[in-house]
């Protein structure tokens, strides 16, 4: 098993926010809709980390951009997708507030 590279300056995984922050703030949104809590979105961002890490050294094909996430990119993935989360988690909150008033 070949390790892939760490993504360099000016390469997506490499800043903190990329195109794919988009797809894990939807993760967040969606984790959110169907009612899982901060905690379990918390532990399902973490966990995509490890995994997809793992999986760009084992099967580099089935990403467009195989290079290894910077820290500082694992981190705003996980951000993004608590950020999907909370807002979402807002909005519902201030409907049902609405609603019950």
């Amino acid at each position: 098993m070949l390790a892939q590279r760490t993504a360099r300056p000016g390469e997506l995984n490499y800043a903190p926010f990329d195109r794919y922050s988009l797809v894990h703030g939807l993760v967040g949104f969606i984790a959110a809709w169907i009612g899982l809590g901060f905690w379990s979105t918390l532990g399902i961002a973490v966990a995509w980390e490890f995994v997809e890490h793992l999986l760009k050294n084992m099967l580099p094909m089935f990403f467009s951009h195989p290079t290894q996430d910077t820290l500082a990119n694992s981190a705003g993935d996980v951000l993004s997708t608590l950020m999907g989360w909370a807002a979402t988690t807002a909005v519902r909150r201030r409907q049902t507030f609405r609603h019950a008033g």
